[in-house]
């Protein structure tokens, strides 16, 4: 069966933009197709009825925001690679934009050679995965994507809203969730159980907000959670001043007499091995790699929120 060829789709209302870059591309037509709209409606009309690879639209178009297109691609359309072109200043969509999958925002009026270049970039990005947030959760793929050390975009979505996590060679640098921001963006993402993600390229213009390791991301996130959890079942919380004392990373390890560095190696490992259990369906062994774990280093407060929450879900399947 001969192979699907490429399409890429440019929107935009300006015919002088839409002419040139018709040209230019042309000359690549024995690798993809171009296809043409002038409204959201239209894109989204095309993009219900065929496969396209990569979006390249303006942000102001005449019936409604290129934005608005954006968001309803992320959710119907994520693995379609997106390319966001505009007259105005880009800082005040970026993040909005990037949230949404755009891998580059290109500013009126531009090299029609550097979008060309742009759009061959994203047609030879092919990695990426996505799923649905279900025994997987948020926590899960963001602790998988760092323990790999991967550089990525990860985003999420749940109903109409969305948001993503950036992170390079496995710590997380920007993050954004409707109006949020950085560390509180992460935390917010944190708390997502059902809905998608899906990886995708890192952009090249993101700006770092997010300073502290994953590891202490992590911790703090799930401490955060489980405080809500205990105050909505009506638990009291631990009394303190202002707040709970702060778990560190590393914790102290319980054999002085094995060097810390080995006992984070063994943690990580088991830590990937119950994760690669869990996708597969192996609960059990899962639940046993995390317990092994939490022997080694038995304050780890991360293992052991894993834990409660991998019995639980067995629990409730019974």
């Amino acid at each position: 069966m001969e192979a699907r060829r490429p399409k890429v789709l440019i929107v935009d209302d300006e015919e002088n933009i839409v002419l040139a870059l018709r040209r230019v591309l042309y000359r690549d037509n024995d690798r993809y197709d171009v296809l043409l709209a002038r409204s959201a409606e239209i894109a989204q009309t095309i993009l219900t009825e065929v496969p396209i690879d990569v979006i390249v639209t303006d942000v102001h178009l005449p019936d409604r925001s290129g934005m608005d297109l954006l968001c309803w691609a992320a959710l119907e359309r994520p693995d379609t690679r997106v390319i966001v072109m505009t007259a105005f200043d880009v800082s005040g969509i970026k993040d909005r934009a990037h949230a949404f999958g755009c891998l580059r925002l290109m500013r009126k009026p531009f090299d029609v050679h550097e979008m060309r270049a742009t759009i061959l970039q994203a047609l030879d990005r092919h990695e990426g995965f996505g799923g649905t947030l279900s025994e997987l959760s948020s926590v899960d793929v963001i602790q998988m994507l760092c323990i790999a050390r991967k550089t990525t975009a990860l985003r999420l979505s749940a109903g109409m809203r969305s948001g993503a996590v950036y992170i390079e060679h496995g710590e997380p640098v920007h993050a954004v969730w409707d109006d949020l921001g950085g560390e509180d963006a992460f935390y917010r993402m944190m708390t997502v159980k059902n809905g998608a993600f899906h990886t995708a390229p890192l952009p090249p213009d993101i700006e770092r907000t997010i300073t502290r390791d994953w590891q202490y991301l992590l911790i703090e996130g799930l401490r955060r959670l489980d405080e809500e959890t205990r105050d909505h079942e009506g638990e009291e919380s631990p009394e303190s001043p202002s707040r709970p004392p702060m778990v560190t990373w590393p914790p102290r390890p319980r054999a002085p007499s094995a060097p810390p560095s080995e006992h984070h190696t063994d943690v990580a490992r088991l830590i990937d091995q119950g994760f690669a259990d869990l996708r597969a369906g192996r609960r059990d062994e899962a639940r046993t790699a995390w317990e092994e774990a939490l022997r080694i280093e038995p304050h780890n407060r991360m293992i052991e929120l894993n834990l409660r929450k991998l019995n639980g879900v067995s629990a409730a399947k019974r």
